[in-house]
């Protein structure tokens, strides 16, 4: 799936992006052209010794964090019309550089590398690469580091993914991370949170443990959105199981049919497969 370019035989795929240029999403063509800037030649291994490093010149050091920060730009957009059309061993190749651009930053953001780095590390995973793992590992020190609430976020539903699965070793830790670092306003990701947090081990064998966890993320998720009351329910949904808790069961099942009702006609069928499954189960 991810090597696209090589499957077709075409060139291979790369972003025609020069310092400063839009492009539209989407937007491919052939191996570039040598870039003009002399940041972009030296990261592209285009500079072959014709032009001295930016900060040897007169304000050099502004254009070289000028133009690593178009690179990295370009990087991403591009990555992102990769992954648009399948093309994820492109995406990622596209990351790794913005990654090494990054790095030649006088004064380096972790927030900039933390992100760049999960991007990277979900397109490997795509792509089937075996960097995900020190990737993924470095993005969740960094967002731990400095507290960086998206990647938290979107680290611990990746590492408890689903009721009843076996989390990455440290999952729980990066849970408390996350709900450390959200506003306690973010009533929707906070819900989701203290859900992926009450299915998750140790909390998720305390029976009274689980009911404190599902409650406060059932009173974040009142005040937000359909997928933060979807999170409580199919927690509530995992832990109902067992004899003479039927008709309560039917309730909850009831409730994930109805929150699936309310979108589109595809993502309506994808949402309606686990209450179909549930019911089936226990009938």
């Amino acid at each position: 799936g991810g090597h696209t370019s090589a499957g077709r035989g075409a060139a291979p795929l790369r972003a025609v992006t020069q310092p400063g240029e839009a492009r539209p999403r989407g937007s491919w063509a052939p191996a570039s052209p040598q870039p003009r800037s002399a940041t972009l030649r030296i990261v592209y291994g285009h500079n072959q010794g014709r032009s001295p490093l930016p900060s040897a010149e007169p304000g050099g050091d502004r254009r070289l964090e000028r133009d690593i920060a178009r690179a990295i730009g370009a990087a991403r957009n591009a990555a992102s019309a990769a992954l648009q059309v399948g093309a994820n061993a492109d995406a990622c190749g596209l990351l790794r550089r913005a990654v090494e651009v990054a790095r030649l930053q006088t004064k380096a953001d972790p927030r900039l590398t933390c992100s760049l780095l999960h991007d990277l590390a979900g397109c490997e995973r795509a792509a089937g690469e075996p960097g995900f793992v020190q990737h993924f590992a470095e993005a969740v020190q960094l967002a731990r580091d400095h507290g960086i609430a998206k990647v938290l976020y979107s680290a611990c539903q990746r590492m408890s993914g689903n009721p009843g699965s076996e989390p990455m070793p440290g999952a729980e830790l990066v849970i408390q991370a996350a709900l450390a670092a959200l506003p306690t306003t973010d009533h929707k990701r906070r819900a989701i949170v203290l859900a992926h947090m009450a299915w998750t081990p140790p909390h998720c064998r305390d029976q009274a443990r689980v009911t404190a966890l599902l409650d406060e993320a059932e009173q974040h998720a009142n005040q937000a959105d359909v997928s933060a009351r979807r999170s409580v329910l199919r927690a509530r949904l995992y832990f109902a199981a067992g004899p003479g808790r039927r008709e309560h069961t039917l309730e909850l099942i009831a409730q994930l049919a109805q929150l699936a009702s309310d979108h589109n006609t595809s993502r309506r069928a994808y949402l309606s497969l686990e209450p179909l499954l549930a019911r089936f189960m226990l009938h």
